[in-house]
């Protein structure tokens, strides 16, 4: 329980506000005891403690989501852009966990938006986790919106590839964001879609502009992509645009070639 009066009383009679290495005010913050944290530090708790893997206050609860401690922790000048070992900051936790309230308040005291860890930035999270107003918090603080993961990868790919489509549109309202660019092994965001089997995403990208002919490293479109994977109703809709069933790819296969192998017998 939220025992304020208790804290009071036991720190006015003695007790270490530091005790066990800052115990209580990491389990303070943690169950996001506002009222409790602002007692300890003003009573002088050691506010750069860390957590196993140098996890700070400040990514704990922000982390946790805890805004007002967050707030309260930077005031009392918590690193805004501490890293852990892994290179991950508090901003990227928010974005991770969805949190942009406490982004908010982390980017209004300085905290770096494009801050690359062991895995990418806030906005890679973000768009992979389908955190759209996180997304909209990074992309009007100034987010690089072409900026690569560590397996080369855009926020915009990896929104495509979890399938948010929201976020995929409000990515696509920037204009740096190259709609036909070519990613790993020249796969495009139509190329993903379409493994996804993700029909309203195809369908989506391809009224945007997607380029339906556009080719891998391997000579395939997105349409041999779909016959491959037995995405029936994709090889349909890419029919109905104007492709051809005899589409071939580079090594000569066509769709009946990529379905067969894979012994897609509807396709």
């Amino acid at each position: 329980l939220n025992h304020k009066e208790i804290v009071e009383v036991l720190v006015e009679n003695g007790a270490s506000v530091n005790a066990e290495g800052g115990e209580p005010l990491t389990l303070a913050v943690l169950a996001g005891y506002r009222d409790i944290v602002e007692i300890l530090l003003k009573n002088k708790a050691h506010i750069n403690i860390k957590a196993p893997e140098d996890h700070t206050l400040l990514h704990l609860a922000a982390n946790r989501g805890h805004k007002e401690i967050v707030n309260a922790l930077i005031e009392r000048g918590a690193n805004v852009d501490a890293m852990t070992i892994n290179g991950t900051t508090p901003l990227y936790l928010a974005a991770q966990e969805g949190h942009e309230h406490v982004a908010e308040v982390l980017i209004a005291y300085k905290a770096d938006v494009n801050v690359v860890n062991v895995e990418g930035t806030p906005l890679h999270i973000a768009a992979g986790k389908g955190h759209i107003n996180l997304v909209g918090v990074l992309l009007r603080n100034g987010a690089k919106v072409n900026v690569k993961d560590n397996e080369n990868r855009t926020p915009l790919e990896l929104a495509v590839s979890f399938g948010h489509l929201e976020v995929v549109k409000m990515l696509l309202q920037n204009k740096k964001v190259g709609m036909n660019a070519k990613g790993n092994d020249d796969w495009t965001i139509l190329h993903i879609a379409t493994q996804q089997n993700n029909l309203e995403m195809v369908k989506f990208l391809v009224d945007e502009g997607s380029n339906i002919n556009a080719k891998n490293a391997c000579g395939s479109k997105p349409i041999h992509i779909a016959a491959r994977e037995g995405h029936k109703d994709t090889v349909e809709f890419f029919l109905s645009k104007g492709l051809s069933i005899n589409e071939s790819n580079a090594d000569n296969h066509t769709l009946l070639h990529f379905a067969a192998m894979k012994g897609h017998l509807e396709v």
